[in-house]
Formats: structure tokens, sequence, C-alpha cells
């Protein structure tokens, strides 16, 4: 499915059906107070469209925010923001966006947004980053497993089971913001466009209710900073081990035959004489270790990571990020704690690792440090659902484990640590993947292609009609 939006979206670049270079875009975000894949996804895009002409301006709200604010008020802002409407009405009145880009909009942005755009015939583009319009926990998980009791339900069993922070107040709060947008058709109505990362997440929405005509696969992106080494450096490294290998088996022969030496030597383990020539051929530097990267939360699967180093103390695993389980991944040994990392300094750690580690429990809607390691080179062990099921392929860009699994984990860690050579090549057809699939230039063409079909409903207003003007204009 990726492929083909990707098709679809250079076949209308050629067409000349993309808006033009000036379009003015609304970007609203409600950031957490945790930063997460979504926050750098958010940024990442108005990055990229302004490095493509456009005028975007941000909303921004923070959870940051929530302290300050009594309870009672947090409640009936998440199910609808006068705040937003004010706020919002004001800038589609000065800034005169073309449409609105939305990202998380709970708690403290709320569905109103919706609304207020709706008034002001301005099209709303959603990226659905996970299940919230689905589930109250916006995880699609309860007790550490997979859950989809909410799934085209009325989300009461959330509520019973106190899924949201477990507290029986705040899931009711959740639930009924989806049900009562539900119940008025603000998710079927007043979005033109929803943005899902995969062919897994376009199906659980459709079968959630979203009308399958408005769900467009666009996965995330990552810039990549710097170029894996090539696959005839892994080849001559290859070739040196087995070499070096077979003269060590001859010279400690002695008094063995020369063919038993040699039928010896090529069957002698090439991993232990490769580990003192890693940085022949390591690019950036040397590579060495594990890396977990993301919010420490239990549903990235924390738990049975902390199981799998005890089981295989034959390496450690960094950890970069923020979350309410740092105190345990501080305290756990095997565990390197680096605290929160961004920007160049996340890419060189990244690029130091022999694999990035990914075993979550909770289904990932995409996996944005999926890809971040493919664009370094790095092969990534991942759990096997969601959307890193189809990130990344066994075997080939990595190695993928059941959810939970301490035992399977532990085993792919082990395989990681005793088959460098291996997992080399492994990351290497990684940034192919990434070269092919998940590049800003890439992603770019498939996010003008969404945004014309968000513009297309509405042939009349004067948005489109301003922007066919635009249009006109640049190719007289």
């Amino acid at each position: 499915m990726i492929a083909e939006s990707l098709a679809a979206a250079h076949r209308n670049l050629r067409l000349g059906y993309l808006p033009s270079r000036r379009m003015r875009i609304l970007v609203a975000h409600n950031a957490y107070i945790f930063r997460g894949g979504e926050d750098t996804v958010v940024e990442a895009e108005i990055k990229l469209l302004r490095q493509n002409g456009h005028e975007v301006m941000l909303y921004h709200r923070d959870n940051a925010e929530l302290d300050a604010l009594p309870r009672w008020q947090v409640a009936i802002d998440s199910v609808w923001s006068q705040r937003t409407v004010l706020e919002v009405g004001r800038l589609l009145r000065s800034f005169r966006p073309h449409l609105i880009h939305a990202h998380n909009t709970f708690p403290l942005i709320s569905p109103s947004l919706y609304s207020i755009a709706e008034h002001y015939r301005v099209p709303v583009v959603q990226t659905l980053h996970n299940f919230r319009l689905l589930c109250p926990q916006a995880t699609l998980t309860r007790d550490g497993r997979s859950c989809d009791d909410c799934v085209g339900r009325w989300p009461w069993r959330a509520v019973l089971h106190r899924c949201y922070r477990s507290s029986l107040a705040q899931s009711a709060v959740s639930a009924s913001m989806l049900s009562a947008h539900r119940a008025l058709g603000t998710w079927r109505r007043r979005v033109s466009r929803y943005i899902v990362l995969n062919q897994m997440c376009r199906e659980i929405f459709i079968r959630g209710g979203l009308p399958a005509e408005k769900l467009c696969i666009k996965p995330n992106f990552v810039q990549a900073s710097t170029t894996p080494m090539g696959a005839d450096a892994i080849d001559d490294a290859i070739d040196n081990a087995i070499d070096n290998a077979i003269d060590n088996a001859i010279d400690n022969a002695l008094d063995d035959a020369i063919d038993d030496a040699i039928d010896a030597a090529l069957h002698h383990d090439v991993s232990a004489n490769y580990r003192d020539q890693r940085n022949q051929y390591s690019q950036p530097g040397s590579r060495s270790g594990g890396l977990f990267i993301g919010r420490l939360s239990p549903e990235k699967g924390l738990h049975a990571r902390a199981q799998a180093l005890q089981q295989c103390p034959v390496t450690r695993i960094a950890v970069c990020g923020s979350g309410p389980l740092q105190g345990m991944v501080e305290q756990t040994e095997g565990f390197d704690y680096l605290g929160f990392q961004q920007g160049d300094a996340l890419r060189l750690r990244i690029a130091h690792a022999e694999f990035l580690v990914m075993p979550s429990t909770g289904i990932e809607s995409f996996g944005l440090a999926a890809i971040e390691a493919f664009a370094c080179g790095t092969p990534v062990i991942a759990s096997r659902h969601g959307g890193l099921r189809e990130i990344v392929t066994h075997g080939r860009t990595g190695l993928l484990v059941t959810p939970g699994d301490a035992n399977e984990l532990a085993d792919a860690i082990a395989y990681a640590v005793a088959n460098p050579l291996q997992m080399r090549r492994m990351g290497l057809e990684a940034y192919q993947t990434y070269l092919a699939r998940y590049t800003p230039e890439r992603n770019y063409a498939m996010l003008m292609d969404i945004y014309h079909q968000a513009l297309t409903p509405l042939p009349d207003s004067s948005i489109t009609q301003a922007i066919d003007a635009q249009t006109r204009a640049g190719t007289e």
C-alpha cells in the first residue's frame, strides 16, 4: 500500500494536480508531557513544508498546562474547548490557511477544532498517530495485552476496566469525548482526509467505523545524516575474517593433517575474529551493543527487555528517552540509561549501535525509531505485531519476536551479538528500505497528494478557487 501511495503521488505530481507551492497551512498539535515520536513527526513535517516553500503556522498546546487547570475544566475542554474555538477562529481569519493539518488534539485542543474549521469552510487533514478515535487508552492494550474491545463499539468497557491511566474518572472523560463526537458524526463528516501510517492501521480504523475513502496511507519519514558503508566493505570483511580463521587454524593444527586443518578452519566461528576488526569497516566509527529509544512506558516492552538481559548478559542495552519507568530503567542491571536525547546526538547513538531493540507489547501504529535506525543502516529487533511487523522484515532488515516473550527476545539478542556480520548485512538492507520508502522527498510527494484530495471535495469554495488561480499563475 505504501508503494501504491507513492505511485499515486508521483502520478499526480507529473499531471500538475498538486496545489501551489505557496500554500498556507495551519498545523494543530497538543504536545505530550513526555516527548515522543508524534512530537518529532510534527516538527519534521513543519520543517519539510517550509523547506518546500509553504507558509506554516503552528497552533500548539502542551500537556504541561494541565497542572495549572482544575480537573473539571480539563474534563470539559477534552470534549469541547471554547478556547480552541476562539483562538483558532482568530487564526483562520488572520492567517487564512488553505487547510488545517491536525495531529494530536487530546485533551486541550479537543474536537471543537473540527467544528470551527467547518464553520470557516477550511478542510482538515488529520494524522492518526495512535488509536485514540477507537480506544480511550489510544494503544489498543489492556493489562499489557492487545485489546480491541472498543473497536467499532461504544467504549464503556474502557471505563469499567479503568483503561486510561488506571483512573475511573479519566477513563470516563476519554470515553465520553469519543462517544459524544461519534454520535455527532464529527469523525465521519468534519475531517476531509485521514492519514494512517500503514495498511494495518487502515484496516483497524475501517473496522472502527471511519470512511474507507477518507483513509490515506502515508508513513512517517526521517532525514538521514550519514550513509552506511557499502556491501563491498562487508564482503571484504567476511573474506578477511575467513582468511584469518584459516591461517590461525592451520598454525595451531600442529600434527593434524593439512586437509583436516583446512576443513576445521572453514568451519571456524568467524564472529570472534570479526569482533577485533569492527573498527576497520564500521561507519561512522565502531558499533557496540544494543539501543532503545522512545518513551519509557509499560507498553514499550521494558519489563520483557529487562528479563531478556538477565538471560543474555553478553551485551548491554543503552536507553535514550524519558517516561514513568525511568526509575526502573536506572536500577536495572544491563541497562545504561543515557537520558532523553534528540537530533544529531541521538542519530550518532543509533549509528554506533549494533542493533535497535523495539519489543513493544502495545500495538505500535508505526514505530518511528525503526526507520531512524534504518536511515543509519542499523537493523532492528522488534515485536512481531502492529506497524513494526510491516516495517521490519525478519532476517532481512532485522529480527521479529513474539510480543512480551522474554525468552525469544533473549535468543534474538544473543543471535545478534554472536552474528555481527549477518546483522551488518541486515543493516545495509534496512538502509535500502529507507531509501525506497521513508525519505523526506518521497514523503513530501505523498503529503501533497493527500492535501490535494482534501481540497478537491470543495470545488466551489473560495479557498480552492484561490489555489487554482495560484496554480495557473505558476504555470503561465
